[in-house]
């Protein structure tokens, strides 16, 4: 309407302020890539920790999907990271050995006369990266999906839980400021 306040005036203003803004720099800068291979394997040392204290055996292996955090490194770092680049940061920062596994082969299924079985192999936890995210500017959220196999029902289940950490870059080191479960099983 053309007599409001405002009115058709206001959009070429607006227009251009979110011109200036996108192209001034008021997107925060992405994460250097350092940061980012050094943050990964912060969050699988983290949601190990987890599992183990909800029950994990020591001994139970690690399937770790390499891949979804070389996908979630372009949204950190604004770049495609390589999978094998990826791989040689998390096995050069984690103190355990693992398994690179792709998500579709995390787990297997097959038909008991109690219904379909889901575990993950030789009783391990498998780890994916689901989302980075920044919160502010020198903070990083991540939600963490974990699935290992439900020993306590019958036939056995997979119990998926979905962790979110959030952690601030202080001193050249990751500090963690939050940790949510965001689904249990």
């Amino acid at each position: 309407m053309p007599g409001a306040r405002g009115g058709r005036a206001a959009l070429p203003r607006l227009a251009v302020a979110i011109a200036v803004a996108l192209g001034t720099g008021c997107q925060p800068e992405p994460l250097p890539e350092e940061a980012f291979l050094a943050l990964a394997p912060r969050l699988v040392q983290d949601a190990v920790a987890l599992e183990r204290a909800r029950g994990l055996p020591e001994r139970a292996p690690l399937l770790l999907d390499v891949a979804s955090f070389a996908g979630n490194a372009v949204r950190a770092t604004g770049r495609v990271l390589p999978v094998a680049r990826v791989d040689s940061a998390l096995r050069a920062r984690l103190p355990w050995r693992y398994r690179p596994t792709p998500h579709d082969s995390s787990y297997a299924c097959l038909e008991t006369p109690l219904g379909p079985a889901c575990y993950v192999p030789d009783d391990g936890l498998y780890v994916r990266l689901v989302l980075m995210e920044r919160e502010g500017e020198d903070r990083w959220a991540a939600t963490v999906l974990t699935s290992r196999t439900r020993t306590d029902v019958v036939p056995p289940q997979l119990c998926d839980r979905r962790y979110r950490f959030t952690y601030r870059r202080m001193d050249g080191d990751w500090r963690p400021v939050a940790r949510q479960v965001v689904r249990d099983c």
